[in-house]
């Protein structure tokens, strides 16, 4: 009797574990069949406002957006060399080629005959000086860029121009980037020479008074 009651219950156990095991199965069929009968979703398209898209930039605006940055550059490395050095540069001119030749012509034909120190006034006096300096400009150190207009032939309306070497025109801008190695040269040269004037004065004056420390009263 005890047999069959072991016996019934094994079987009773048997038949439960098949029933859990197929139960996850019948359950994964019938997702499977309803996820069929799904109508399927149609994917949309990733898209953007065309609106919102800037048009591509022409080769004119790409270099002309270098020089920019070029000139910023130098601006900033201008303004850190006059912070440490405590000194503006001279004017740096941007003559042209013709107007640089006139000038030199009109400079040696001063210093061969003095006579012709009219022809070399004349020539100054007729051109429009254009140059570039590191000067404070509204309290700031930066790169200016100056236009005095000519002596002779300007008109009533015709005034002086100081302007931030990155709002001058685009012309001015690239003569400046050619000659920028030539300015930094000289400004530097320029200091250079303006701290060892002003060594030597200090020295000259530390041995004055090494001498005067030896001064006998009798």
């Amino acid at each position: 009797m005890a047999i069959n009651l072991r016996a019934r219950q094994a079987v009773l156990h048997s038949v439960t574990s098949e029933q859990e095991a197929s139960a996850p199965k019948a359950r994964s069929e019938m997702d499977w069949s309803e996820a069929e009968k799904r109508p399927e979703v149609a994917k949309q398209p990733l898209a953007f406002p065309s609106n919102l898209i800037q048009p591509p930039k022409s080769q004119v605006e790409s270099y002309v957006e270098a020089i920019d940055d070029r000139i910023f550059q130098l601006n900033q490395k201008a303004a850190q060399l006059a912070l440490r050095f405590g000194l503006p540069s001279a004017p740096f001119s941007l003559l042209s080629d013709n107007e640089q030749a006139l000038f030199e012509e009109a400079a040696q034909a001063l210093k061969l005959n003095p006579e012709s120190s009219l022809f070399a006034a004349f020539v100054q006096s007729s051109l429009v000086r254009e140059y570039v300096a590191l000067e404070k400009l509204q309290g700031t150190w930066r790169l200016v860029f100056h236009r005095e207009p000519a002596v002779l032939g300007a008109g009533a309306s015709a005034q002086p121009v100081a302007v931030p070497l990155a709002e001058a025109a685009l012309e001015v801008r690239r003569r400046f980037l050619h000659a920028s190695e030539h300015f930094f040269r000289a400004y530097l040269g320029a200091c250079r020479a303006h701290l060892q004037e002003s060594r030597s004065a200090i020295d000259a004056a530390d041995a004055t008074l090494a001498i005067l420390e030896d001064v006998a009263f009798d």
